[in-house]
């Protein structure tokens, strides 16, 4: 996995310090160890690269989440902290992930 970590102006940042965890090829998580887990540093060009397996679908009652990287991105003072995921879609197709997108529109939109 390569990334490039840019500023809300497109800039790259360099020296962003990243938490990243994921389950499994299986869709698991490893909650007892730092299996699948770890923390990364942006070079000058706001650029980091990164070796790990492709994170498996994971839910229950037919109710599957494509399977995700989850990232903290701590960018230094000058920005906010950012957490958000990476989806992982079979076949590149977006419409695995829309059933995260649907239940997270519903839940913040429920009176």
């Amino acid at each position: 996995m390569s990334l490039t970590i840019l500023s809300p102006d497109g800039k790259p940042v360099p020296n962003a310090k990243i938490d990243w965890w994921q389950a499994n090829p299986e869709g698991v998580y490893s909650y007892g160890s730092y299996a699948l887990r770890g923390y990364f540093t942006t070079d000058e060009k706001g650029h980091v690269d990164l070796l790990t397996v492709a994170p498996g679908q994971y839910g229950p009652m037919n109710y599957y989440r494509a399977g995700h990287f989850h990232l903290k991105i701590d960018g230094g003072s000058e920005y906010e902290l950012l957490t958000t995921q990476l989806y992982v879609c079979p076949g590149n197709d977006k419409n695995h992930m829309m059933s995260d997108l649907y239940v997270l529109h519903i839940e913040r939109y429920r009176t």
